[in-house]
């Protein structure tokens, strides 16, 4: 388990160096340090409007504040994978790792990027001010092309026509590569020789030059000769398939199109729609990360309004359940009525006042019958003449419940939108409030603050303390000189006998003033060791205690144990 961390952090130190941070090679910095520093250089260099200032110096509050800035950086930035702040001071690899290897990408991404556009600004800048008259004169000789000179010469006994002529032509100057295309129309000038003997027509057509001088390439010998024949038999490929094509025009056109990209002007308009083709990018990115957070939201209302379902559905179980439960209520009363009225009237009677109930409801029965046909022969005549206006009542009735139902359905809506609003509320309020690792951070960085003021203290009351005791010191030392001064100046007055006596009188009131002071000083040096004494006791008080205590603390390990 030892060595997996160590494995990861050497592949983050080997991404980081591949990017150019070589200051991760440094033994001494701790990986808490490399990792923070390597992810706030890769940020800085990603090409985006974030900057960050990092160095050893920072205290750990700062450093804290820098890797919750960095986690804010990669949201704004797109990143696909989500780290938190005590994960980068916990040395999280497994989940650093990614997100590292993503911030490389982009350097390099960044790097390549800068790289071509100041290519190209180079370029522009040097066709713009560098001319052609700024060039040196050695350069300027170098470059200017020799003049022809014919190497071979065709014998008189042959008359060639045009094409045939021109690679003939080519050839006198010592263009081999004009050779192939050379016999490929020797065959078409010729049909009846063969392939063989076209080469050696060919190689018969040619002799010295006039002059007697011979061919150069004659003399060479093969090693010098294999460099110079590669070299023209590209381009005599090059040159035959542009003639096999009859793509002259082609080769043209590419060619001046070759030179327009050299323009300054065209040059400006590609690093335009370069700038503009990075600007769209950015801003899809933008888009591509805004629907994702829609799709997200659109998903939590969804799961929102299941669960509002959910408890609508619950809701009105539960109503019916009390209903229910109502009514066996009112029927368990109504039977316990009833058993006790039941017992408490004879038989006998209760029969007989139930049979002329009995008797009574019979008729009253019949009676109702009688009035209920009636009403009903009058009802359905009725019916028959006021059909459509019950029909429009019925309408109504329909408008009155679908306008309600609306209404219910908009209150829904609105109580709806404010449970949204409040699951808002609550997820912000969560997002605000701290993790237990971030408390943990905070508590961490509050106890070293409060150690640091706590030391500040002890110096500032020791300063105080040093600074009373030299005062004093400095108080007896100036009394000390005053009476010293006295005394000298009393001295020479004191040769005198009227002046003697009262010479002896300011020396027996000065001994009498340092013995005063001498009592005070024994007093309080006293006291002070007695303080000493009494705080050493309640020291051996406490130390006796804590023996206790953790004696105490054995016995207790050791009961449970």
């Amino acid at each position: 388990m030892s060595s997996q961390p160590s494995e990861e952090l050497a592949q983050i130190t080997d991404m980081l160096l591949a990017a150019g941070y070589f200051r991760a090679r440094i033994s001494n910095i701790s990986p808490f340090d490399k990792i923070l520093g390597g992810m706030a250089w890769c940020i800085t260099l990603a090409n985006e409007d974030i900057s960050f200032e990092f160095s050893d110096e920072l205290n750990m509050g700062k450093k804290i504040a820098l890797s919750e800035s960095i986690v804010k950086a990669l949201k704004n930035m797109g990143s696909p994978y989500i780290i938190q702040p005590h994960q980068i001071q916990g040395l999280d690899y497994a989940h650093l790792y990614p997100v590292i290897q993503w911030l490389v990408k982009a350097v390099l991404s960044s790097q390549q990027q800068q790289a071509g556009l100041t290519k190209k600004q180079a370029s522009l800048v040097y066709y713009k001010f560098a001319g052609e008259q700024k060039q040196a004169d050695s350069l300027e000789d170098g470059e200017k092309p020799e003049p022809p000179k014919r190497q071979f010469k065709t014998l008189s006994t042959k008359k060639l026509n045009d094409p045939v002529r021109v690679y003939s032509a080519l050839m006198e100057f010592g263009d081999i590569t004009a050779s192939k295309s050379y016999e490929n129309f020797l065959k078409n000038y010729s049909e009846t020789t063969n392939k063989s003997s076209t080469v050696s027509g060919s190689e018969a057509l040619f002799e010295l030059g006039g002059e007697g001088t011979v061919n150069p390439l004659l003399e060479m010998g093969a090693e010098q000769i294999a460099p110079r024949t590669s070299l023209l038999a590209t381009f005599g490929q090059n040159f035959a398939k542009m003639v096999k094509n009859e793509d002259i025009s082609n080769a043209r056109n590419e060619y001046l199109e070759s030179k327009k990209e050299e323009d300054p002007e065209i040059l400006q308009r590609r690093l335009e729609k370069e700038r503009i083709e990075r600007l769209i990018q950015t801003l899809t990115k933008q888009i591509e990360a805004k629907q994702e957070a829609k799709i997200t939201l659109e998903q939590a209302n969804k799961e929102i309004k299941e669960q509002l379902e959910n408890l609508s559905v619950e809701e009105a179980e539960i109503k019916n359940l009390k209903e229910k439960l109502e009514i066996s209520i009112k029927n368990v009363e109504e039977n316990a009525s009833e058993s006790k009225e039941a017992l408490q009237v004879d038989v006998v009677k209760s029969v007989e006042v139930l049979v002329e109930r009995r008797n009574e409801l019979r008729e009253k029965q019949r009676n109702l019958k009688e009035k209920c046909s009636k009403e009903i022969e009058e009802l359905n005549k009725k019916n028959e003449i006021n059909i459509e206006s019950e029909i429009k009542e019925w309408f109504e009735k329909i408008e009155k419940s679908y306008e309600e139902t609306s209404k219910k359905y908009e209150k829904a809506s609105n109580i709806l939108a404010e449970k949204n609003q409040e699951v808002a509320i609550l997820q912000r309020r969560l997002e605000n409030t701290p993790s237990q690792t971030e408390l943990t951070q905070y508590q961490r960085r509050f106890v070293e603050l409060y150690e640091q003021i706590n030391l500040k203290v002890e110096e500032n009351r020791k300063f105080f303390t040093s600074y009373n005791s030299l005062l004093e010191i400095k108080d007896l030392l100036s009394s000390e000189v005053q009476m010293l001064d006295s005394f000298q100046k009393g001295f020479k007055d004191a040769k005198k006998k009227s002046e003697k006596d009262e010479f002896a009188e300011n020396v027996k009131e000065a001994t009498l003033q340092v013995k005063q002071k001498a009592k005070k000083a024994e007093d309080k040096g006293r006291s002070v060791q007695e303080d000493l004494k009494q705080m050493e006791r309640k020291l051996k008080q406490i130390e006796e205690e804590e023996i206790a205590y953790y004696q105490m603390v054995k016995q207790f390990q050791d009961l449970i144990g």
